[in-house]
This record gives structure tokens, C-alpha cells and sequence, in this order.
């Protein structure tokens, strides 16, 4: 260690001991990217494939070189290049991996970064810490704080992971994710920032917190994040978690950074309150925690919401159709903030599908169970909930600790609807188990995931828990996570029921009216009618494509590219035939979503040659 930066260490440490009594949050390091080149006194660059320290495609499968010149500054701006053109062993593209190892290392603290990110597939950009002296071992044992990782073919999420653990393939990590309601994170700059204390961790996107973790979430595994750690910047191309690029992905990508500053005061300010709601929605809660006693809020929601309560410290919101984002402007001794959350205006849920009812030839099919499974068996308790004279009925294996319940489905064709809320799981559920008791459902691709490999196939996570027993309830099953990220969204074909997850009890559990709702379906109108309904022509096709849909009358077509950018739009169309000129988007796959007057929506792809 330098002596300069022991003095640096120390002035960090001094300042965030003493940072309880400090009315404003002091600056104890920043990187603002002024001039016209990277100060090398905090940063240092990383070239290669990785090769060279054991670890070709640095781990990932990568496909990028680094080198020291795809990392420029200019007007204030950090920009990291991914261009494709070859690198070093015949790498096809390059890019830049920066990082701040025994320059700058701290030790807790509130870090903050100003960020754009790009976009396409197979583009992997992230500004993550990881330990400087490694004192629990090698990776992961001593830890790894991803700030902020961004897959270039999802433009509306980041997330924020910690790893930790015991050596790979064994290692472990627990992941936020935040999910813009607005517009896709390629569009602008937003503020990612991590507070990091002894005992936790909290991510935020521009002032609103999305995740944290404490060492209670490490399941038992040391808690390695209470060590210094220094920065790494970097953009990938390819791997195992984006994919490779492909025919759409645009070169160059541009990762760009505003500012990087670490402040010794945490606690801040943060918005809190919900990213969706319904429309006409009345009374919903925005609060701003962490608020000074002698600070001001001025409060703005979207076109159409009114504020019917305010202080500087909450609101509450009837919102109209209109999405849009609630800011506070908050002002103290200290300066004025922006805080805010883009909340999207949703139309109600209503049943679209109904997957087994056991009244009716269900939509899925039961392929394997750890427990006892019967099939239509006799209702244990009619109520306003659940009249129907059958239901099915599971008992579960008390000597497995993952008892799973297997069925085969065909009619998820696009998973990222459920993870994105457009569509949602509801089913009945009677059971002896206690309140609180955990239902977990699981959606993967059968040909992956196998018994030995999780995460691997797993597509996505939903999990609720009951609030009655002995008697009926309806339940909703949000969604929880995506377990692995490379699953396209349109191989889920198979859904995993598990029943109380890591326990070993044997209750049994009573279910029906197994069903798929989404936003803008009216009650008993199936989505299914409509896509019978539509007719596109010519597929593939060149310069024009006409939409028919007999009985229905369309409101919106909106075209999206294969990575979910709107190309076009067409609105109030209030007819059943329109024909839509695409003779100047480039070729490629696309998808066309229809919305008809009474706010039916479904999509079809289409092949622009």
C-alpha cells in the first residue's frame, strides 16, 4: 500500500466514523471523468481474454478482448466501447475493463454512480467491487458487490448481486432486480447507488430502493463484506448470461458514465411506494423515509393523478390511465434531490386461461409428483371460494425436503409477460398446513433442467404463502425471481409446483381453478378467441403487412424488434382490417402487438425479409 493511499484509507475511515454527526454527507472520493483521458492514478486498465491469470473468456465465455483504447474521456463523460473488430487471439471484439485495485479501496459507505446504459443483445455491461486482500480465500469466499449489471437485450431491468461462498461450481448469490416502468434504461442517465454498511447492503435507482441484503439472506455462509473492495467498470460481449450477439446487435455500444463519488453519510433519503397500479386506482401511499425534520418536498405525479393528501413526508395518489413518474424534489441544508418512481397505469387483471379446473380437460398435464397426487377428488369444504364438486389433491412426501409436482404446458408462449406482471397465476388452495405455509411455482424448459442442475432451465420464480386453514382462498402467485436468466422466454414448457419448499412436512393441500389472468382481458372473454380471430398477411413479408381480426376492432398496433425496442406504432385505428407499412425496418424478426377497443392485447411475430 502506497502511503498515499494509507492516507486516503484513513481519512475515509475518520470521516465515516464521525459521519452520525455530520448534518450533510461529506465527499471522500469521486471520479467526475473531467478532462480528456482516464486519471491512471484511480484507475488501471485490464487487457486480454483472461487467459493469462487461468481464466480464458474471464470465466463467462466471453468473446471480447480488452484493451487501453476503447476507454475514452471526453466533455465529462466516461464512455466504454464494445466494437466488433479483432483483438488479441483472434477475439472478434473488443472493449474496455477499468479498475481502481490499491489506487482506490474502501470500506463502506455510500457510493453513486450516473449511468447510461446500451443496448442489444448479447451487450453486458456492469460496475461492480470486488475484495482488494481477499482475506476469506479466493473468489467467492471473499465476496463480490455487483453495484449495477445490465443485459443489453432487456432494457427496462438491472440488478444488483452479491456472491459469496464456497469455490464454483458450489458458489452461491442472492440478486435484486429493478424494473423501470418507463422508459428503457438505454434512453438516459439514471443514479445507481449502493449504501453499504457492516451488517447490510441496499441498492437504489434514482433515490428508490429496490433490494437489500444482510447476512441473514447468506443462508449460513460467511458474510465477506466487511473488508475493503475497490471498483471494476467493464463491458462484455457475450457469455453465458447474456448470449452472443446477433444479426440485430448494432457495433459500436457505447457504456457511458457520468460521475462516481463515495460519500462517508448513508441514509439518505428514498422514495418508497408501488411501481404499478391499477387504473382509476384511488389511495395508494408514496413516502419519502429517511426525510431531515428541516427538509422540503415538493411532490409531482403523472397526467391525470390527483394528490389527495400531502406532506412533505407522503402523499396519496388517485391515479387516472395514465402512466407516468411521482417525483419529490426534496430540499434541505445539505441541497435539493431528485427522487422518483416511473409507475405504470395497469388495466385490471380478469381470467384469460384457464389451465385445470379438474371440472374441464385441463391445459396441462401432471407428468410426475414426489407425493401422493389425486385426481378429482371430492371438494373438502364448499364455500363462496371454491363451490365445485372436484378439486385436486396432494399430499405431501414428508421425507423429501423439495417435493415437486411436475406438469407439461403449452400455453406460455412468452414467459417475460409473468415476470413483468401483464400476466399472473391464480389458483385455490384449501390445506391443513399452517398460515404462513410457503407455494412455490416454477417455470422451465423440461429439455435443461434436470434434477441435478438448478439453476440451469429454470426460468422464473413465483412464490406466495397462505393466509387461511381449513378452508378456501384465492391466491395470487407474484412473481419472485429468475433463477437463470438465459432461458428464452418462449421455451417454458413445463410448470414445477412445490409445496412448502426446504421442509419436511407432509400436510396435504386441496387446489383448483388453476388459472392465467392478464391485464386488459374482460371477464370470460378467453384471450384464445382472439388470437383465432387475427389474420396476418403476407408472412414473411417485405414492405407491408395486413392485420384482420374478424368480430374485433383494433385500437393499437405497435411493433417491437426482437429485442423489445418499439420500432412503430399506429393508433386510434378503431377498425378490424389496417394495413402497416414496414418496408424501412431493417430485416429481421419482429412482433406485433395488437390491442382492440376493449383492451384485448395479444402479440404475433412476423419474419421482415
Amino acid at each position: 500500500m502506497t502511503l498515499v493511499h494509507k492516507i486516503f484509507s484513513f481519512i475515509f475511515i475518520l470521516s465515516f466514523a464521525i459521519a452520525g454527526k455530520a448534518q450533510c454527507p461529506k465527499l471522500v472520493w469521486a471520479d467526475e471523468f473531467d478532462g480528456t483521458s482516464l486519471n491512471t492514478n484511480n484507475w488501471s486498465y485490464e487487457i486480454g481474454d483472461g487467459c493469462d491469470i487461468g481464466l480464458c473468456g474471464w470465466g463467462n465465455s466471453e468473446l471480447q478482448w480488452y484493451t487501453n483504447s476503447n476507454a475514452t474521456v471526453s466533455n465529462g463523460i466516461l464512455t466504454i466501447a464494445a466494437k466488433r473488430e479483432t483483438g488479441g487471439n483472434g477475439k472478434q471484439y473488443t472493449s474496455s475493463r477499468i479498475r481502481t485495485n490499491n489506487k482506490v479501496d474502501i470500506k463502506y459507505g455510500r457510493i453513486e454512480a450516473r449511468l447510461k446504459m446500451p443496448v442489444g443483445q448479447g451487450i453486458w455491461p456492469a460496475f461492480w467491487m470486488l475484495p482488494t486482500d481477499r482475506v476469506y480465500g479466493d473468489w467467492p469466499r471473499s465476496g463480490e458487490l455487483d453495484i449495477m449489471e445490465y443485459l443489453g437485450h432487456e432494457p427496462f431491468t438491472t440488478h444488483g448481486t452479491l456472491h459469496f461462498g464456497d469455490p464454483w461450481p458450489n458458489n452461491s448469490s442472492v440478486t435484486g432486480n429493478f424494473v423501470t416502468q418507463g422508459k428503457g434504461l438505454n434512453e438516459g442517465f439514471h443514479d445507481y447507488v449502493v449504501e453499504w454498511k457492516e451488517n447490510s447492503i441496499k441498492w437504489f435507482v434514482d433515490g428508490y430502493l429496490y433490494s437489500e441484503k444482510k447476512p441473514s439472506d447468506l443462508s449460513g455462509k460467511n458474510w465477506p463484506f466487511n473488508q475493503r473492495f475497490h471498483f471494476l467498470l467493464n463491458m462484455a460481449v457475450g457469455g453465458n448470461w447474456p448470449g452472443n450477439p446477433n444479426g440485430l446487435t448494432v457495433f459500436p455500444q457505447n457504456y457511458q458514465i457520468d460521475y462516481i463519488r463515495v460519500y462517508d453519510l448513508v441514509d439518505q433519503p428514498y422514495i418508497v411506494g408501488a411501481q404499478k397500479v391499477n387504473q382509476g386506482e384511488a389511495g395508494k401511499e408514496y413516502k419519502i423515509e429517511n426525510l431531515p425534520t428541516n427538509a422540503t418536498t415538493a411532490w409531482t405525479v403523472p397526467e391525470g393523478a390527483t394528490i389527495t393528501t400531502s406532506s412533505d413526508k407522503s402523499i396519496r395518489v388517485t391515479f387516472g390511465t395514465a402512466s407516468g413518474a411521482v417525483k419529490a424534489l426534496v430540499t434541505t441544508p445539505c441541497g435539493t434531490t431528485t427522487l422518483e418512481i416511473a409507475v405504470k397505469a395497469e388495466g385490471a387483471l380478469a381470467p384469460s386461461i384457464t389451465l385445470e379446473d379438474f371440472d374441464t380437460p385441463g391445459k396441462i398435464t401432471r407428468k410426475s409428483s414426489t407425493g401422493v397426487f389425486s385426481d378429482n377428488a371430492p371438494n373438502p369444504g364448499k364455500s363462496s371460494i371454491n363451490d365445485s364438486d372436484l378439486c385436486g389433491k396432494y399430499a405431501r412426501s414428508s421425507g423429501d425436503q423439495y417435493d415437486v409436482l411436475v406438469y407439461t404446458m403449452s400455453d406460455i408462449t412468452d414467459a417475460s409477460q409473468f415476470t413483468s406482471g401483464e400476466k399472473k397465476l391464480y389458483v385455490d388452495i384449501h390445506t391443513n398446513a399452517p398460515i404462513g405455509s410457503t407455494i412455490l411455482f416454477q417455470l422451465e424448459n423440461s429439455n435443461t433442467a434436470l434434477a441435478n442442475n438448478y439453476p440451469t432451465g429454470r426460468h422464473s420464480r413465483y412464490q406466495a404463502t397462505t393466509k387461511k386453514q381449513n378452508e378456501w382462498e384465492r391466491i395470487v402467485i407474484p412473481y419472485l425471481d429468475r433463477p437463470d436468466q438465459s432461458v428464452p422466454n418462449g421455451s417454458v414448457n413445463q410448470l414445477i409446483i412445490l409445496f412448502a419448499p426446504n421442509s419436511f412436512t407432509n400436510h396435504t393441500y386441496y387446489f383448483d381453478n388453476f388459472q392465467i389472468y392478464a391485464r386488459g382481458v374482460s371477464t370470460g372473454v378467453i384471450e384464445d378467441k382472439l388470437n383465432q380471430a387475427i389474420n396476418i398477411h403476407p408472412v414473411p413479408t417485405q414492405d407491408e403487412l395486413n392485420f384482420t381480426v374478424d368480430g374485433y376492432k383494433m385500437n393499437i398496433l405497435e411493433i417491437f424488434d426482437s429485442i423489445g425496442n418499439l420500432v412503430l406504432k399506429k393508433g386510434n385505428i378503431q377498425s378490424e382490417r389496417v394495413t402497416l407499412q414496414v418496408g424501412d425496418l431493417p430485416a429481421g424478426q419482429y412482433s406485433a402487438r395488437i390491442t382492440t377497443t376493449n383492451q384485448i392485447t395479444t402479440t404475433r411475430k412476423f419474419l421482415k425479409i
